[in-house]
This record gives structure tokens, sequence and C-alpha cells, in this order.
């Protein structure tokens, strides 16, 4: 039951991040106010098999000011050196 609860609470940990982001822009304490904010996923070309699918869990856009941000939500316990490799691993 662990591994399904674990996995269960990331689902409604992302669903929290979402609320509050829109939460944050309704009272304007973001950098920039967005119209959208949703899920991301789809596939990179020219990358092997097993490194050529991304998952991006919260995207927020404001399509005339061409702002984005982009959202990690992680349910676990991290220590910042593992924050830190996410991090990394996002940006490639």
């Amino acid at each position: 039951m662990g591994k399904s609860y674990d996995a269960y609470l990331g689902h409604v940990f992302e669903n929290v991040c979402k609320q509050f982001l829109q939460d944050c822009n309704l009272r304007q304490a973001l950098p920039f106010s967005f119209e959208k904010i949703g899920r991301r996923w789809g596939k990179i070309n020219r990358r092997p098999r097993g490194e050529n699918a991304y998952e991006i869990d919260l995207v927020a856009l404001n399509d005339e000011m061409k702002h984005v941000l982009f959202v990690e939500c992680k349910w676990q316990d991290l220590k910042l050196k593992d924050a830190k490799n996410i991090l990394v691993q996002l940006k490639e």
C-alpha cells in the first residue's frame, strides 16, 4: 500500500500546487499573471528511447506577454542535493 498511497498523494499534491498557483495568480502574487495552467508532456526528437519523453507537472502561460512558468511538484522527502539534481535534469 505504501507505493500506491504515495502515488495517490503525489497526484493530490499536484492539484494542491495548481490551486495554490491559481490563488497566487488571483492575488497578483506572481512575477506575471497567467491565463492558462495545465500539464504538459511529449516526446523529444533525436533522443534515445527511454530518454525521449518529458512531463512537466504544471505550465502556466501568459500568451500576450510570452511568459511561461514551469513547475515540478514533488511529494517526497528530498535533500537539497537531490532537488538540485532534478533541476539540472529538467534544464537538459
